[in-house]
């Protein structure tokens, strides 16, 4: 694997987005944090953690782990997650892909997530398999992904998103894999407009600086003015559609269960 991001199979199209410019996502994703807050365990394994910000965001928030791995398979972005192992107490990271893991990682874990990776997979049922491999049998794998196949655009192809998913492809998933599905809700229902004006009416995506000036300003507006009002109704009322779409699978123990 190369080191640049021309040669980087795993930042296709991504290495415009810088780490100051993934900032101005934070007020998300403290929001997501909430969300997948109660399936989160001690001991936590994430596969394509990206540059870590994530687990920083977690870390801010005064969560606290008793270990927590961060895989990154791409070059370009391991570089930001070495530095990030720095910062975060109980903090390890592997620049590695999750079934390159060693058979002592098998149910390890109380909590395998994925943030926005499992559309970039296209064997995704065998992804999830592998995550669920990792984790304990009470434990939870936990996996945020784009929603709406509708709101498919040029920048989810420029960006390597082989599909976005609806509550039924995850339905179907759940049950191809053997697993209980424990969480099936679309998130940000609001940002649905948006993104589709942004996306599919005007083709905005974040390969040129004018196109990513336009981007960072609507998510910056979003998150301030938006973000704090939606997130609260939301609390209550799950909605029925959504920009995003939060699942959490557990092992199946029995027929039943």
């Amino acid at each position: 694997m190369g080191t640049s991001s021309d040669t980087d199979q795993f930042v296709r199209g991504m290495s415009e987005w810088s780490e100051d410019d993934d900032v101005v996502l934070d007020r998300y994703r403290v929001w997501q944090l909430g969300l997948i807050s109660p399936y989160l365990g001690r001991t936590v394994l994430e596969v394509g953690a990206g540059n870590g910000r994530f687990a920083a965001v977690a870390h801010e928030q005064g969560r606290v782990f008793d270990r927590y791995l961060a895989l990154e398979p791409g070059e370009h972005f391991f570089k930001g997650l070495q530095k990030r192992a720095r910062t975060i107490p109980n903090f390890y990271v592997e620049n590695s892909i999750i079934d390159a893991l060693p058979p002592s990682c098998t149910g390890a874990f109380d909590t395998v997530m994925s943030i926005h990776v499992m559309e970039h997979v296209e064997d995704d049922h065998g992804f999830l398999r592998q995550c669920l491999d990792k984790v304990s049998t009470s434990g939870h794998v936990v996996v945020l992904v784009p929603a709406l196949n509708a709101l498919y655009s040029d920048h989810d192809r420029k960006i390597g998103h082989f599909r976005r998913y609806d509550r039924p492809m995850i339905r179907r998933l759940a049950e191809r894999a053997n697993a209980t599905l424990v969480l099936n809700r679309y998130d940000n229902m609001l940002g649905v407009l948006g993104w589709y004006w942004l996306c599919k009416v005007r083709g905005i995506d974040y390969q040129s600086q004018q196109n990513k000036k336009v981007l960072k300003g609507s998510v910056s507006f979003f998150s301030n003015h938006v973000l704090p009002v939606m997130s609260r109704l939301e609390k209550h009322v799950s909605p029925p559609v959504g920009l995003n779409l939060t699942a959490v699978f557990r092992k199946r123990t029995s027929p039943h269960s």
